[in-house]
């Protein structure tokens, strides 16, 4: 293990701000142990879904209807049932209740879940002082950067042959959590062509978590100033 992270050094901080969201120094070790290892064993490669995300999405659903559950989509969830120390259902906008058989589990982020539960007077009141701490504690956590993805298709005529992933470090002399200094660029139909028409690709290129959220706040998803400013930050990443 030493062995990994002394000759990895150099690469070791993009991998773990890539997977992480954070460089080596504010990633857990125990972490990386399982993923840096992953890199170098013979044979390996990059992994990617056959037949897109959408595939992913589809077989995950489908086994979720395969054991008797179902799948709802947007129902904005307004608030977290919690009752005799145990969360046992959730409110949805417009004040339907759904009640748990065995639990709830919360997909999101910690800064939009924790707003969700009980506020301290009633989780203490349910003996649940540590989930009372808990609650203040991830209150605090700050949040990271967001993600830019900026999704692409070309043709492919004439191109040669592509490595389906490359990394991009505009600038080592600046911190990698810099707004757009690491960049991640995946061809996903080098290794599947069927989730694109014959003859061409597909190029997704996000940033890693450096984004700042205030340059789209308050702009209009649909909104010809987003759309211009989106091309802007994208095409200065993309034309180096």
């Amino acid at each position: 293990m030493y062995f990994i992270f002394v000759t990895t050094a150099i690469r070791l901080t993009p991998s773990c701000f890539v997977t992480h969201r954070y460089p080596a120094e504010g990633t857990m070790g125990a972490t990386m142990i399982y993923s840096i290892p992953g890199f170098h064993r013979p044979g390996a490669s990059l992994c990617a879904p056959v037949g897109g995300t959408a595939a992913v999405v589809d077989k995950l659903g489908g086994c979720l209807e395969k054991f008797g559950g179902s799948m709802e989509l947007k129902k904005h969830v307004e608030e977290i049932i919690v009752e005799d120390g145990e969360a046992t259902g959730v409110v949805l906008k417009g004040g339907r209740i759904v009640r748990a058989k065995h639990a709830v589990v919360s997909n999101a982020t910690v800064w939009d879940t924790v707003p969700l539960l009980p506020n301290r007077e009633e989780l203490t009141l349910q003996g649940l002082e540590g989930a009372a701490d808990w609650k203040e504690d991830m209150a605090e956590i700050p949040a990271l950067g967001s993600i830019m993805h900026l999704f692409l298709g070309i043709d492919a005529t004439g191109l040669p042959d592509l490595d389906p992933s490359h990394l991009a470090v505009n600038d080592w002399n600046r911190p990698l959590g810099d707004p757009q200094n690491v960049v991640t660029i995946f061809i996903p139909t080098v290794l599947d062509p069927e989730v694109a028409p014959p003859g061409k690709h597909i190029v997704h290129v996000y940033t890693a978590g450096s984004e700042p959220f205030d340059l789209w706040e308050g702009k209009d998803r649909n909104s010809q100033v987003r759309s211009s400013l989106h091309l802007r930050t994208s095409y200065g990443q993309l034309e180096d």
